[in-house]
């Protein structure tokens, strides 16, 4: 009687077993569980905002600081106070900026 993984054309458990798969399993359920637990601590509604802020201003974004007023980007636009140069307002709550997305007619998530 023949195992299974000699009458498949695929490789049996043991042959697939290589670094290069055991890095990319590792790799693939890291990303998975930082998926997971980036949508727990940082909701829809704040990740958008931060994107949001990014794409703002593009040339802001390229340099790595406000143009206006010179706060550092990345870092900024993760906090809840608003930029100082008045380029985007405070983090807002779930519902507060689903209504700015409306008055202000941003399209950026579906």
């Amino acid at each position: 009687m023949k195992y299974i993984s000699e009458q498949s054309k695929k490789p049996g458990l043991i042959e697939r077993i290589t670094l290069d798969n055991v890095k990319g399993f590792i790799q693939g359920y890291s990303q998975l569980f930082l998926k997971w637990l980036s949508e727990r601590i940082y909701p829809r509604y704040r990740w958008e905002q931060i994107v949001y802020r990014r794409t703002k201003s593009a040339i802001c974004m390229d340099i790595g600081e406000c143009e206006e007023c010179g706060c550092e980007m990345i870092g900024k636009t993760m906090e809840d106070r608003p930029c100082e140069g008045g380029c985007y307002p405070e983090m807002k709550n779930s519902s507060s900026w689903n209504n700015y997305k409306i008055e202000k007619n941003i399209k950026l998530f579906k």
